[in-house]
């Protein structure tokens, strides 16, 4: 059980004002673990469930389906089984069902935690492309070295939970122990 105090907003909304529903179509969410995100079978069920859950039509489902999978460069996982995916084709697929949805803020939840140094490499040039391409990224990330290749344009660092910096990259005080 939490306590809020304080606002949050989205987009200059107060939450306080807005439906899960809403929420849920604006921020799209990965966690660090694939295999707990992902519901369906196959790639296919899986990119679809989203939209499918915001009751649009089959051709529009079917168009999201295929920009998305060609967006993330993973069409050639379309009809695979999703148990037999590797773990970054889990991860990919996983983001797919979020991106499908057309959220414009997405939220990463340490998406690097489970994936091995090419791997990770290989997710944030993906994060940084898909950001580039005008979606809001929130990383959230132990990995801070491995977070900072996606050459983010701002850093908020937390140790203890405390805000210990938030501004540019390349300007983080001494004291901050990563290494750019």
């Amino acid at each position: 059980k939490g306590e809020l105090s304080g606002s949050v907003q989205i987009l200059g909304t107060d939450i306080s004002q807005i439906n899960l529903a809403e929420i849920s179509q604006q921020i799209g969410t990965l966690i660090q673990d694939p295999e707990r995100q992902i519901v369906a079978s196959d790639v296919y069920s899986e990119v679809a469930f989203g939209p499918e859950n915001l009751g649009l039509p089959p051709e529009e489902i079917e168009g999201r389906i295929h920009k998305t999978l060609e967006r993330l460069r993973i069409s050639h996982l379309l009809s695979r089984e999703t148990f037999a995916l590797s773990g970054g084709e889990k991860q990919k697929v996983a983001l797919a069902g979020v991106l499908a949805m057309e959220p414009t803020i997405l939220l990463l939840d340490e998406p690097l935690a489970s994936l091995d140094s090419a791997s990770a490499y290989e997710a944030v040039q993906l994060f940084r492309r898909i950001a580039d391409e005008g979606t809001t990224i929130l990383m959230i990330e132990h990995r801070v070295e491995d977070g900072l290749l996606a050459k983010p344009d701002r850093l908020l660092y937390m140790e203890d939970s405390e805000i210990r910096y938030l501004g540019p990259v390349d300007q983080p005080p001494a004291q901050i122990s990563y290494h750019l």
